[in-house]
């Protein structure tokens, strides 16, 4: 019968190698994982642009200071209003050649956009104006 000194030796080793095993496989296993960047704490920005003062233009300096307002100047263009509008359920079943003149739009739903959100019965939507 092998001695108590000798067996806690052995069960010493056999935790040791255990533990070594272990942290060995958890090293490998982690770095083989790959988490959805929406998933992952660390990322908190993806194609994020540079924050910028935002400017509009007037047709003279003299017509940027007489103005009170952006929507003073001709060269300013509003995007709300009633627009023409086609949701697909993915991204290959959109009208092909839509943004061609002659493109007949005809059946398409009209959305008024004001705001910020588009929000409607048409699914979810990039967030561009405010469905009324």
């Amino acid at each position: 019968m092998p001695s108590l000194n000798y067996m806690q030796k052995m069960m010493r080793s056999l935790f040791r190698n255990t533990l070594v095993l272990a942290s060995v496989l958890s090293i490998v296993y982690g770095y083989g994982q790959t988490v959805p960047e929406w998933e992952n704490p660390e990322i908190f920005q993806v194609n994020r642009e540079y924050p910028h003062a935002t400017f509009y233009r007037h047709t003279s300096e003299k017509a940027a200071l007489q103005s009170e307002a952006y929507e003073g100047s001709p060269l300013y263009q509003s995007l709300e209003g009633k627009w023409k509008f086609s949701w697909v359920k993915k991204p290959s079943d959109r009208p092909q050649y839509f943004y061609r003149d002659d493109y007949d739009v005809s059946q398409w739903d009209d959305i008024t956009i004001a705001f910020e959100f588009p929000i409607g019965r048409h699914g979810d939507i990039i967030p561009l104006g405010y469905v009324v």
